[in-house]
Parts: C-alpha cells; structure tokens; sequence
C-alpha cells in the first residue's frame, strides 16, 4: 500500500471539510428520506433533548469505534487481500454507510465514508477521519438545532437546505473547533519530551 508521508498537519483541513459538509448532509439526508421514511427511532433522538450522553456518543464514540472499523480495519485489511485502494474505499464507505440503517442517513455517510477513506489513504492516520467524522456529527447537530423545522421536513419527507443561520452556526462550530484542535496539537508539541 502505497501512502503519503503521514501527515497529522491535514486534521485540521478535514476538521473544516467535515464541518462544510454538514449542509450538504441535511441536504442528502433529505433526499434519502423521500427514498424511504426515517425510522421512529431516529426521528425521536433528534426531537428529544440533548444529553451529555447524546453529545458523548455522536461526538466521540461514533467517529471513534466507526472510524476505527471502517477505516482503520476494513480498508487496512482489504488492501492487504491485494484490492484496488479506490475498491477498498468504495467497499468500506458502502458497509458504513449500510450501518445507518436507512436511506436518510445512508446516502450521507457514504460520501463521507469516501472521503475519510480518501483521508485514511492520503494521511496513513485515523485520526484525520476522526475529527472529520466528528466536525460533521456536531455540525449537523448544530444545524438541526438552529433549524428545529429541519427535523419535521425530514420525518415528512421533504427536501431542505440551511441558510444563512445554519452556515453561521457551521462556521462557529468549524471554529471553535479548529481553535480547541490547535491548541492541544500545540500544547502537545511544547510538552513533547525530545528523544
């Protein structure tokens, strides 16, 4: 497998591409839903309250065990079976995105399952993935909180896109984020112990 010097410089960029993509993934995930109905299940975690639990799990669990499995493993493994790196790709975005369990969700993971599988490949690191996976999951949770109404065109089956406000939000979001990720690398960096 032929990859680029790892490269941990790159998390940010997708930390930003994550967080951009989210409006595309209310977008497509408005699309899946006119495909097929959300399932109940989802449709209540996303009317219901946000708990510390919630915030947990879509922010740190799922990007982390998801990106480890299908990034981490499943590409690395394909790769070593001898299939093509763009197969391997392809392969592991089309399983994580079966995972969701509907078309709502299923349509979105899998370009973003592309793209993580794209950074995987280019970085030689999970953690680009990582902090991709959870830029999105956050930004999109910042969306559907700015855009209450997003959720009821979803479970009514109706095609939308943010606006201003949910760029905003974005924009915020990607930032704060940005500021937090830079700050640890570059704590990281000054309490490094020379070898």
């Amino acid at each position: 497998m032929k990859q680029l010097t790892a490269n941990w410089g790159i998390t940010p960029l997708a930390v930003l591409a994550g967080s951009l993509y989210a409006p595309a993934g209310l977008l497509l995930a408005s699309l899946g839903s006119t495909v097929a109905p959300l399932p109940d299940w989802y449709l209540a975690l996303l009317r219901g309250p946000f708990t510390y639990f919630i915030l947990l799990s879509v922010l740190v669990i799922a990007p982390l065990v998801e990106e480890l499995v299908f990034r981490k493993f499943a590409i690395t493994m394909l790769l070593r079976g001898e299939i093509a790196p763009i197969a391997a790709v392809l392969l592991s975005a089309a399983a994580f995105a079966s995972i969701h369990l509907n078309a709502a969700q299923a349509v979105p993971a899998f370009a973003s399952g592309v793209f993580a599988g794209y950074l995987y490949l280019t970085s030689g690191r999970v953690m680009p993935c990582i902090a991709m996976h959870s830029a999105y999951n956050g930004s999109f949770a910042v969306l559907v909180a700015a855009y209450p109404s997003s959720i009821e065109a979803l479970a009514n089956r109706q095609v939308i896109a943010p606006g201003a406000t949910g760029w905003l939000g974005i924009f915020t979001a990607t930032l704060a984020f940005s500021v937090v990720y830079w700050l640890a690398v570059r704590r990281r960096a000054n309490t490094a112990v020379p070898s």
